[in-house]
């Protein structure tokens, strides 16, 4: 739905996800990082009263990024302790490096 409703923010905040993934290998860190990418996507996007976002499209994005950090809680500690699985083979720059 935020597809079609916001493609634009969608896209940046989908972007943001693989950059982190590959980057870092971390799934989770990708994941919440993305959830608050697209709320602010969307007002840094569409400012102002005359081309401003829909006061609903900016409580769901909003809402989302709560409820993705929430459920995140478990990897957002595990991420604090240094201790958030990370998956190597994710990471492109390491493949890059090695050749």
């Amino acid at each position: 739905m935020l597809v079609v409703v916001a493609p634009i923010p969608t896209g940046i905040a989908t972007g943001v996800f693989a950059l982190l993934v590959l980057t870092s290998g971390v799934v989770s860190l990708g994941s919440i990082i993305a959830a608050w990418t697209l709320p602010l996507s969307v007002l840094l996007l569409f400012p102002g009263p005359r081309f401003g976002s829909p006061p609903a499209l900016i409580a769901l994005a909003f809402a989302l990024a709560v409820f993705i950090t929430v459920t995140h809680r478990s990897n957002l500690r595990r991420l604090l302790r240094g201790e958030e699985k990370v998956f190597p083979k994710l990471q492109l720059w390491r493949r890059f490096g090695r050749r």
